[in-house]
Parts: structure tokens; sequence; C-alpha cells
């Protein structure tokens, strides 16, 4: 089943994303809400998503 057209402009195509953070140090609370907010956002996404 095709998509229509209207929906296919709005189309995002997945883009991996990485964090990175120095292991030696302790996060900042900003940064590990930040972090938290993001995993929770992808997550919903993920599951949102119906394509495999």
């Amino acid at each position: 089943m095709e998509m229509p057209a209207e929906r296919r402009a709005f189309c995002i195509y997945p883009t991996p994303v990485s964090l990175f953070y120095p292991r030696s140090r302790q996060l900042s609370p900003r940064v590990r809400v930040f972090i938290d907010w993001l995993v929770k956002v992808f997550a919903e996404k993920r599951s949102a998503d119906p394509t495999p």
C-alpha cells in the first residue's frame, strides 16, 4: 500500500542519534534530565511507529 502524496511530503527518514559525555565526570542534573527526556521521546515515537 502506497502512502498518500500529502503524507509523503511530511515523511521524516530515521536518523541515528548519539549522545556523548565524559564517563569520568558526573553529569549535571540538566544534562541528565535532557538525556532521560530524549530517551522517553524516542521510545514513544518508536512504539507509535507502525513500520518495522
